[in-house]
């Protein structure tokens, strides 16, 4: 488990919901004028823009959106539970119930750059338990 896991299950969901959508509403805010901010000071290689090199996403492309559904996440289940939706440079930036016409829309917006498109579950995290049978020797 990942330590933005572990913040939300140990510190924010224990709180009540209205505590949880300021922290996100607040955290949100702090995070947009950083991104803001830093966009103008980083080095051309490392700017948002270029996020894909030798046909891969970068790891810090793939973070950022995660970290952003994870803290929109109360306030997607508010407006968009049983929608798809799709993050990109940190922000919301589209929403469909249907999931492919999202894809299509946003393949075509962003060909080149990493968008998160996610189903808003409950849970924001699927946990999978996979059961794996264990084989034991008949002779014995």
């Amino acid at each position: 488990m990942g330590i933005v896991e572990r913040i939300d299950r140990d510190w924010i969901q224990p709180l009540p919901l209205q505590q949880q959508l300021e922290l996100v509403a607040t955290i949100s805010q702090r995070l947009t004028v950083i991104l803001k901010k830093e966009q103008s000071t980083i080095e051309q290689p490392h700017q948002i823009q270029n996020e894909v090199k030798n046909g891969e996403f970068s790891d810090e492309a793939v973070e950022r959106e995660k970290l952003t559904y994870l803290a929109l996440h109360p306030l997607l289940l508010e407006k968009y539970l049983g929608e798809h939706i799709a993050i990109h440079g940190g922000e919301l930036v589209d929403h469909d119930a249907d999931g492919v016409a999202l894809s299509q829309r946003i393949y075509a917006r962003f060909p080149e750059e990493f968008v998160w498109i996610a189903p808003v579950k409950l849970q924001p995290v699927e946990e999978w338990v996979v059961r794996s049978p264990r084989f034991e020797s008949l002779a014995g």
